[in-house]
């Protein structure tokens, strides 16, 4: 489901094996978001993150999380979120252990507090991916856009040439190496500039989000309607380049009330929601959420500092959850506003719908038809 790690066949079998099983699964989740700090040393105009209070997971916490990881068959760990990975003092501790269980690891990071040293540890430990957050096209506009005048933009942009060089000079192919672009109207007139270069720094693929209001409440970031327009024709000569298989960038925007904010409208409500049997969301506070809305309370499951995660993957709560989202009509169980306005997975869980229907598997249409029966 994310194209960010192309799925392996054994990732896939998994997936398919919570699929048919849901709501009451047997397996461990393919994927997990996993956040291991909150602390950013930048203020972006586009992130609410920086206003919450510094929370850091205790290694012994991660290290609890690694061993139910591998007793799961955990298959990708994506370290991101609320805050910088590479403040986390024991960042590369944690990759090693994740890797000693042959667990597949990707980091997204504003680059800020990589140099050679750490660029080099991380492809010796095998790390399968690194998204940069960029946003920016050239100096001025990454200072405009992070509030940090304290990070040298041209250091970012030279250390993904960095791992490139280093990546060929070993002869691995790993990391991947992303670019994440969130437009807004500050940066959408330079869209082409940020592609050019993400293209001549190196980037294996371009990642682009709208502004979600979820993340930060503040309107004047969106794009207008003419804006919007304007960005889908700079999108044309660049497609090969961004990452659109599940992201879908483009029919995000074009979407009815794209100027308000709002990416899906109520689809949603018509879709299953295949994410809560592939992945879920831990944050640096412990607390588990069945994707990346964390700052929805209702939507927590458990908190890991205080239960295994493998109880919280089990337990009546997450199992009431699913049959909840995996319901396609949602009138009998309407969703909180982020699912309806904002879901990242939309155009995933889509693909996937059509998939099962197309293809008919009865076994998953008899489980899909028979939630509608089952009461919460």
């Amino acid at each position: 489901m994310n194209s960010d790690f192309p799925m392996e066949a054994a990732e896939k079998l998994q997936f398919a094996m919570n699929l048919v099983s849901a709501p009451r699964i047997h397996k461990g989740p393919v994927q997990v978001s996993l956040d291991l700090t909150s602390r950013c040393h930048m203020n972006c105009i586009f992130c609410g993150a920086c206003k919450s209070k510094n929370e850091e997971m205790d290694f012994s916490t991660v290290m609890r999380l690694v061993r139910d990881f591998s007793l799961l068959k955990v298959r990708q760990v994506m370290i991101s979120g609320g805050g910088e990975p590479l403040l986390y003092p024991f960042l590369f501790d944690t990759i090693e252990e994740l890797k000693k269980k042959g667990i597949r690891v990707g980091i997204t990071t504003n680059g800020a507090e990589l140099d050679n040293s750490s660029i080099s540890r991380l492809i010796r430990l095998g790390v399968d991916l690194i998204i940069f957050s960029i946003s920016a096209y050239d100096e001025q506009s990454y200072v405009s856009i992070r509030k940090s005048a304290k990070v040298d933009f041209r250091l970012v942009v030279s250390s993904m040439a960095s791992i490139r060089a280093l990546r060929h000079r070993l002869n691995v192919i790993k990391p991947r190496i992303g670019n994440s672009h969130i437009v807004i109207k500050a940066n959408q007139a330079h869209l082409t500039d940020m592609m050019n270069l993400s293209k001549r720094s190196g980037a294996d693929f371009v990642h682009l989000q709208p502004h979600y209001l979820f993340v930060k409440h503040d309107e004047s970031l969106l794009l207008t309607k003419e804006e919007i327009l304007s960005v889908l024709r700079r999108l044309l000569p660049h497609e090969s380049a961004i990452h659109s298989g599940d992201d879908m960038y483009a029919k995000r925007i074009n979407s009815v009330f794209a100027t308000q904010g709002v990416y899906h409208n109520y689809l949603v409500q018509q879709v299953p929601c295949y994410f809560s049997v592939y992945s879920t969301k831990i944050r640096a506070d412990g607390r588990v959420y069945p994707c990346a809305c964390k700052r929805v309370p209702e939507m927590e499951l458990g908190n890991v500092r205080s239960e295994r995660f493998k109880e919280i993957w089990f337990s009546k709560r997450y199992t009431d959850f699913r049959i909840m989202a995996m319901i396609a009509s949602k009138k009998r169980y309407p969703l909180p506003d982020y699912c309806q306005n904002y879901c990242n997975y939309f155009y995933q869980n889509m693909k996937i719908f059509k998939r099962v229907n197309q293809l008919g598997y009865l076994k998953v249409k008899q489980k899909v038809n028979s939630l509608r029966l089952m009461k919460v």
